[in-house]
């Protein structure tokens, strides 16, 4: 915040030198007083706290304007913290699950979705060595699953393991020249819009309930000193 102190301190350097040029000007046509009309004075002075109103509410302004762009900086650096967090916390969660029998169920899902992406008459299912044994079990019926979702036959064969080790699977076509990727990370980068938001709407929420957002000082306070 220190940018932002300089910034609004500057500001206020730059007003109060102003004012002081008005104040000047005021207190000449003051002491002119016998020589001018008093509805000049009048005037002069209506003009002299019209200009230093208007300046008052420029600083104002500014000052928001600091504040609402520290602010915005803040809660950009806070969503991408936490979506990082949330990738890293699936990614381990959905690793943890592997181990399950449910897990199978999943697993033969994606291989259904990137067939059905894929589109290809034949295509090439490459999983990490992990997800291997699992794979040979449910291939068969994720090729039936995609046939009747496609409406002709579709065959599906194991390929070589992914050399990463990536959990999910990827498709490619017997050409080699079209794939679609289903790992686990890749999917997340797909949804990364959708989970952005929900982080958003999730930090969001839990401002509303923070600490009370900060005021700035009224114009009629001053500093002793």
């Amino acid at each position: 915040m220190k940018q932002e102190s300089e910034l609004i301190h500057g500001i206020e350097e730059q007003t109060q030198a102003e004012i002081d040029t008005l104040t000047a000007q005021l207190e000449k046509i003051e002491r002119d007083r016998s020589s001018v009309a008093d509805r000049e004075i009048e005037d002069a002075r209506r003009d002299i706290e019209r200009r230093a109103e208007a300046q008052r509410k420029r600083i104002d302004k500014a000052a928001r304007a600091v504040l609402a762009t520290e602010r915005h900086k803040i809660e950009l650096e806070t969503s991408n913290r936490f979506f990082e967090q949330v990738l890293e916390e699936s990614t381990r969660r959905l690793r943890e699950l592997s181990g399950d029998e449910r897990y199978g169920e999943i697993l033969k899902a994606w291989i259904v979705e990137a067939a059905v992406g894929l589109a290809a008459d034949e295509a090439v299912v490459t999983v990490s060595p992990e997800e291997r044994k699992l794979c040979e079990k449910i291939l068969k019926d994720a090729e039936r699953e995609t046939s009747r979702a496609i409406g002709h036959e579709v065959r599906l064969t194991l390929g070589p393991n992914d050399s990463r080790g990536n959990q999910g699977v990827v498709l490619t076509s017997v050409s080699g020249r079209t794939a679609f990727n289903n790992q686990v990370h890749t999917r997340m980068l797909r949804k990364e819009t959708e989970l952005r938001r929900i982080v958003y709407d999730e930090l969001s929420r839990a401002d509303e309930h923070s600490a009370p957002e900060p005021t700035l000082p009224r114009e009629n306070e001053h500093n002793d000193g």
